[in-house]
């Protein structure tokens, strides 16, 4: 089964907006190892009862011989999760062989610019989709972590994200499911928080249905998010990954 998705990010920085948009034109013939012309894409598989996938780049796969697995992300989800890519407008697709893509279209990347993927939804759904975000890897202040959540479990109408350490609680987010036509400038942006320990609890109408322990480490971006179905069971249940991206 093959669809064709169009791959969009759009990010604010100051009173700017930019669109990354989908460009149908031909691609620069150039080696994917070249020193120069580079850009860096994070791709992380968070649609449940889905395969591994590979990451297609002008036809040549990124990922070499290993599929990234559900739940999983291209790299080492603690410091260095980035892929490789040309700067520019070039072909993107994503599946568990060449012959079967869930995810088929042109983006254009930034030079020596680095980016999220997420590959998200179910195929329960006919297809799978994806969200690609701007990653900012600027210095931060020594006391200061910089985090942001993205919410993929498809069976989830809104939930409520908390972050606890010793001194304060605090509400991170409202995250509805990410859903069918994201708009990335509603996840791109990072909250700054004091490092050190947390407890994350989602709740939904005021229960807890989800807790978890987490590091931020002073100096670093985080990508959060959830994963699975509220009641789904073993691979599937619901689940929050952290990605370390610097």
């Amino acid at each position: 089964m093959k669809n064709e998705n169009n791959l969009r990010i759009s990010y604010k920085l100051g009173h700017l907006t930019a669109f990354l948009i989908i460009l149908e034109c031909f691609s620069c013939a150039k080696n994917i190892d070249s020193a120069a012309n580079k850009a860096y894409l994070a791709v992380t598989h968070v649609a449940p009862n889905s395969p591994g996938m590979f990451v297609y780049f002008n036809g040549e796969n990124l990922t070499s011989n290993d599929s990234i697995s559900y739940g999983s992300t291209s790299g080492s989800a603690l410091g260095n999760p980035y892929l490789t890519a040309i700067a520019g407008t070039h072909n993107l697709s994503m599946g568990p062989n060449p012959s079967t893509l869930y995810i088929n279209g042109n983006v254009n990347l930034a030079l020596n610019t680095y980016y999220s993927l997420f590959i998200y939804d179910t195929l329960q759904s006919g297809n799978l989709k994806s969200l690609i975000l701007l990653d900012h890897l600027n210095h931060l202040d020594t006391t200061q972590s910089a985090v942001r959540f993205m919410n993929f479990c498809p069976d989830t109408v809104i939930f409520s994200l908390f972050l606890t350490n010793a001194a304060d609680t605090f509400r991170l987010r409202d995250a509805p499911y990410v859903g069918t036509s994201p708009d990335p400038g509603n996840y791109s942006p990072f909250t700054y928080i004091l490092h050190g320990y947390y407890n994350l609890a989602i709740v939904v109408d005021s229960v807890v249905i989800f807790n978890d322990s987490l590091n931020f480490i002073s100096g670093k971006s985080y990508n959060l998010f959830s994963r699975g179905f509220i009641n789904g069971t073993g691979a599937d249940s619901l689940a929050v990954g952290q990605i370390q991206l610097n």
